[in-house]
């Protein structure tokens, strides 16, 4: 999950049409910061449950776990992390047992990383399933700043092109993006990628809930294509962590052979403890 989050940070952004009621550039990149932002809307108490699978050519592995929003402010937040072990009683009945608790902080989106050079190019329809979105298309970069220094370099910069609705409620109204990222530090040379919105209302059970999401296609690729990734996103802004279910397909090259993985994560239940009104 760490190794896709920056990724997934990098394909993020904005919307509207340049009249009165639009946006300022400040306003869009306001709003993109926090609407990737985990855990918006929950009080401590809050929970989310996953199930993580990975397969690789030798061996398969499944996961659950439970992670549990201690605190929030504004520099981060605590989590508590812990497994999941279900089984049955003697009469039949689901039992779900909890592991010992990892607590971890994380801090908020904007320390990691922000947009940059904010500037607007032009408006463009683009049609999802026969609906069509009028869209504000921005150019911006993204700088990630690295937790240390990997080979001497403490940041990555990707110059990325986005397709904003404000139909969308998604990932900040997202509905098409490309960018390209210089991955010198990894010696790979410059990668590219790209994300598009597949499906709006697309309804996905958690747990005894059904929520709404929009699914998008997405895909990664490095200069020398010795690492190349693609995969959808159920994305939903009911869920904390933002998504619903994720699926990634990689291939990679190990030695002189080429190695294929999928890695999926899926939300299997949640309660949010919402902030008490007066």
């Amino acid at each position: 999950m760490k190794v896709l989050a920056p990724a997934l940070l990098l394909l993020i952004s904005i919307a509207s049409r340049p009249c009165a009621e639009e946006p300022t550039l400040e306003q869009l990149k306001e709003k993109l910061q926090k609407s990737w932002e985990p855990w918006k809307g929950c009080e401590p108490g809050s929970w989310v449950q996953m199930k993580t699978s990975s397969i690789n050519a030798t061996n398969r592995t499944e996961t659950e776990y439970r992670q549990t929003l201690v605190s929030r402010d504004e520099t981060g937040t605590t989590t508590e992390m812990r497994t999941v072990k279900r089984s049955k009683d003697s009469e039949g009945r689901d039992v779900v047992e909890l592991g010992e608790p990892q607590t971890s902080r994380m801090p908020v989106a904007a320390q990691a990383g922000g947009y940059e050079e904010f500037k607007d190019l032009r408006h463009e329809e683009i049609v999802v399933l026969g609906r069509k979105l009028d869209c504000r298309v921005v150019e911006a970069t993204y700088v990630y700043k690295y937790p240390q220094p990997v080979n001497g370099q403490t940041e990555i910069r990707t110059k990325v092109t986005m397709w904003i609705s404000p139909e969308i409620q998604e990932m900040g109204g997202i509905v098409k993006t490309e960018a390209d990222t210089d991955n010198k530090v990894a010696g790979m040379g410059m990668g590219s990628s790209d994300m598009t919105l597949l499906e709006t209302g697309k309804e996905v059970k958690v747990g005894d809930r059904t929520v709404k999401c929009s699914v998008y296609r997405y895909g990664n690729s490095t200069g020398k294509e010795e690492m190349t990734s693609s995969g959808e996103l159920f994305m939903s802004s009911e869920i904390p962590m933002g998504y619903a279910k994720m699926r990634t397909v990689m291939n990679y090259k190990a030695g002189n052979a080429m190695v294929r993985s999928e890695y999926e994560v899926e939300v299997t239940g949640m309660e949010i403890v919402e902030p008490k009104t007066e």
